[in-house]
């Protein structure tokens, strides 16, 4: 009986029990919408960048230009490549722009912080802080008690350089992300086009010895006739 009554104080939720469970609950829902939504962008973006490359490989496979799997291979992962150079380059500009950015700015403010200065830190500036308490209940587990705003956003102007640059590299490496999964996906793409294309060898093949001539064709008909 005694036994029983500690397990029912045990599973009797309070107030911060309750607390703790409702932010749960809204963390998994936010993760899970989080996974969704990006499972969802990665499934478009594979599927874009996978036309993209077949449509780009169309050409020389239709008419028999590139003979086997090898030079088609070769041939896509050059395309591929070229893609990803031409969608990388303005992420590589930006990079650089960030790095000379930092570097001038760094060299103004030599007499100060320089190039000491903790920009991630001085970005953080604008972003909340909280504070949780978490104590042990009677069975030695933690529970949230409270969840309070520590700081909220507090931009100081003196350190707008830093905003700046954290600002244009979150973007700059979201983008980045981007374009290298585009990368991988049109790879994949294209490994899977090639194999369901060149299933069979195509080596001496083609497209114009095979396909008959008018003369050919005139020829046929009348024997048929």
């Amino acid at each position: 009986m005694e036994y029983l009554n500690t397990l029912l104080v045990s599973l009797e939720m309070s107030e911060s029990d309750r607390r703790l469970l409702i932010t749960l609950l809204v963390i998994l829902v936010v993760v899970l919408f989080l996974a969704g939504f990006i499972g969802m962008a990665v499934r478009y973006i594979t599927n874009k960048m996978g036309d993209r490359i077949e449509s780009n490989i169309a050409e020389p496979i239709k008419y028999r230009i590139l003979e086997t799997r090898k030079s088609a291979m070769a041939y896509g992962r050059k395309k591929n490549a070229r893609i990803f150079f031409k969608e990388a380059t303005p992420a590589m500009a930006a990079y650089l722009f960030i790095l000379l950015f930092w570097v001038v700015y760094s060299l103004c403010t030599i007499k100060g912080t320089g190039f000491m200065e903790n920009h991630f830190y001085n970005f953080g500036e604008l972003l909340f802080k909280f504070d949780t308490v978490w104590e042990k209940d009677f069975a030695g587990f933690y529970k949230l008690m409270s969840v309070t705003v520590r700081e909220y956003p507090n931009p100081v102007a003196a350190h707008w350089a830093s905003y700046v640059i954290i600002t244009l590299f979150i973007i700059t490496s979201v983008y980045m992300f981007v374009v290298s999964q585009a990368f991988i996906a049109r790879a994949s793409a294209l490994r899977r086009i090639v194999d369901e294309t060149y299933h069979n060898s195509l080596k001496g093949f083609n497209f114009y010895d095979e396909t008959p001539k008018k003369e050919d064709l005139d020829r046929i008909n009348r024997t048929q006739q």
